[in-house]
């Protein structure tokens, strides 16, 4: 089983506080037969620089890393980021995609959403033209849409 979300990197934001946190997150999702998980701290681009959104990120990650044992499912880096105007064209957006993919953990805002943001997207994008995007009109809708941003 694969754990898409969770907020393991120690001292990143409302997760995990130290390694040793960390290390007891993961065992319990050992427990639960989890054998991956997906490290996505928050990343708010009004806040924060995609570079030291990344060099904090990289830092938490050195800190747990030489912690991780084979009994403990593999950690993979990546951010949860959240819907912010232009991220369309955000040029800094596929170094937020969880490592090795163009698959980015994208968190709605908290508001009502724009025409923009609740139409289907129009076009499709390719790992070489950036991350593509899933869509879900509520948290009660089945059926979502995959594809890139609405510009």
């Amino acid at each position: 089983m694969i754990d898409l979300h969770s907020h393991i990197l120690p001292q990143m934001d409302d997760g995990s506080r130290s390694v040793d946190e960390s290390l007891r997150m993961l065992a319990a999702l050992a427990a639960q037969s989890v054998t991956e998980v997906a490290a996505t701290p928050h990343f708010y681009a009004l806040e924060n620089s995609p570079e030291r959104f990344l060099a904090r990120r990289r830092h938490a990650w050195q800190q747990l890393a030489p912690c991780l044992t084979a009994s403990l499912p593999a950690v993979h880096l990546g951010a949860e980021v959240l819907y912010f105007e232009g991220i369309a064209g955000y040029e800094q957006l596929t170094q937020l995609c969880l490592t090795g993919t163009d698959t980015l953990l994208l968190e709605m805002p908290f508001r009502p959403w724009s025409r923009r943001m609740s139409k289907p997207p129009c076009r499709v994008n390719t790992c070489t033209s950036g991350p593509s995007f899933s869509f879900c009109r509520s948290l009660s809708d089945a059926a979502c849409v995959a594809g890139p941003m609405p510009t």
